[in-house]
């Protein structure tokens, strides 16, 4: 299988690896999935916005994190990506078969204060109170679904991974301290987390900025508003969350 990154640049003499540091900033060109897993091992919580997400090694180590919540492009859900030897991955069951052991997405984990809001999210349940309706799956759909494939239908075409950690926050009503997730660097670029994307020509770039990863955070938390299950329905952007709202501040 064609791995561009192994080509020659001149008869016998190897590609040039830039990947380079400066500052808050790091930018990969070659090596990406090696890179995007020390960065998800660094974690305890991932959430971001992947077009096209199928590396089973990456689903792997999400798979170690206290939450994760990632959303993928709507219309590719059986699009068959192509490993080193050729053979077929990526189709929904595979999918599927990968986020099984994901963590699931709880938003009490997360600051509501100045990032996300999710309403209250708790109801009564016989005389006990639940958070149910503040757990959601790993895993989600977002976009528009072209029967078609057209090449200028509108995607959603985001790749970026926030990385967050824990810090501790007191609760606004009754000041007991609470861990919630912090944002402190995002990983984008042009790379999917596919294995044909690390046989091309691809690039990424790590910002250590917190105002920066909120952003992005923020971006996420408002692309979930029109979010649906991976068994989604409707082939238009239909999110399906029942809980008070899901905005970012």
């Amino acid at each position: 299988m064609l791995n561009l990154n192994e080509l020659d640049w001149i008869e016998g003499i190897r590609q040039e690896d830039y990947s380079t540091r400066s500052g808050n900033a790091e930018v990969f060109f070659k090596n990406l999935e090696r890179h995007l897993l020390e960065q998800i091992g660094a974690a305890s919580y991932v959430v971001g916005c992947v077009a096209w997400f199928t590396l089973p090694r990456v689903w792997a180590e999400l798979a170690t994190k206290k939450a994760v919540s990632v959303l993928l492009q709507k219309e590719d859900w059986l699009r068959k990506d192509t490993d080193e030897k050729g053979g077929l991955v990526g189709t929904k069951s595979d999918l599927i078969s990968k986020i099984a052991g994901l963590p699931r997405f709880n938003a009490r984990w997360f600051d509501f204060d100045n990032r996300l809001y999710f309403g209250d999210g708790w109801e009564k349940d016989g005389d006990e109170w639940s958070a149910s309706k503040l757990i959601i799956e790993p895993v989600r759909c977002v976009g528009p679904f072209s029967k078609d494939r057209m090449t200028n239908h509108p995607r959603m075409h985001h790749k970026f991974l926030v990385f967050c950690r824990p810090e501790q926050k007191a609760e606004d009503q009754y000041d007991t301290p609470r861990w919630v997730a912090h944002p402190y660097a995002v990983w984008t670029g042009s790379f999917n987390v596919t294995s044909n994307a690390t046989r091309s020509f691809e690039n990424a770039l790590l910002l250590h900025d917190e105002t920066i990863a909120a952003a992005y955070m923020k971006e996420w938390a408002q692309l979930m508003a029109f979010s649906e299950p991976l068994d989604w329905t409707s082939e238009q952007p239909s999110g399906d969350l029942d809980f008070n709202g899901f905005w970012a501040h």
